[in-house]
């Protein structure tokens, strides 16, 4: 959590700083980010962002930031936003390492135990490789707002689509003059 420097705007640093409290613009939102990572549970975001921040912070003054803060849905939304960042640099990660081991147990193979309890190297299942592979790709894909699968539409299945349309409208005359047959084949 937290792994990379935080870049507030200077709007982001005025709405969320208060000049009477010790703590900075970052420390908030650092704060606000290991609320998020515990689930909003105050004692331990209060411990995570104490390590964050380098210095006190009870759970009490998180409690209260959050139901009274008027910057606490500001360094939310930019909490949430870092979070999500930092999510997709560790996907892409993981997503490289599995690379790397599909890689060398493809060359190589994998390790299997015998009976007695000797290792010997076995081809790896491609099944195995393909369903690691894809869910990591798809969950990177996910958390990017990439499309995870596609659908296509025909040129004849919008035609279809209009025809029925039309139909259903009782527009049977433009239905008929379009040339062709309607019925579906699948």
């Amino acid at each position: 959590m937290m792994g990379t420097a935080l870049a507030l705007t200077d709007e982001q640093r005025q709405l969320i700083h208060d000049s009477r409290s010790p703590y900075s613009a970052e420390d908030r939102v650092c704060a606000v980010m290991a609320f998020v990572v515990s689930g909003g549970n105050s004692e331990e975001a209060a411990r995570k962002a104490e390590i964050a921040i380098g210095q006190p912070l009870n759970a009490g003054t998180l409690r209260q930031w959050k139901s009274r803060a008027p910057w606490w849905d500001e360094a939310l939304q930019i909490a949430r936003a870092q979070l999500q960042v930092e999510l997709d640099a560790k996907y892409t990660r993981l997503l490289h390492e599995t690379e790397k081991e599909m890689l060398k147990r493809v060359k190589f193979g994998d390790t299997h135990l015998d009976k007695e309890g000797d290792e010997h190297l076995v081809p790896v299942k491609l099944r195995d490789l393909v369903v690691a592979h894809g869910v990591i790709s798809d969950k990177r894909a996910m958390i990017r707002g990439e499309p995870t699968s596609r659908k296509e539409t025909t040129g004849v299945d919008l035609i279809l689509r209009l025809a029925d349309a039309l139909q259903k409208q009782g527009e049977k005359k433009i239905a008929e003059a379009i040339p062709g047959t309607f019925d579906r084949e699948n």
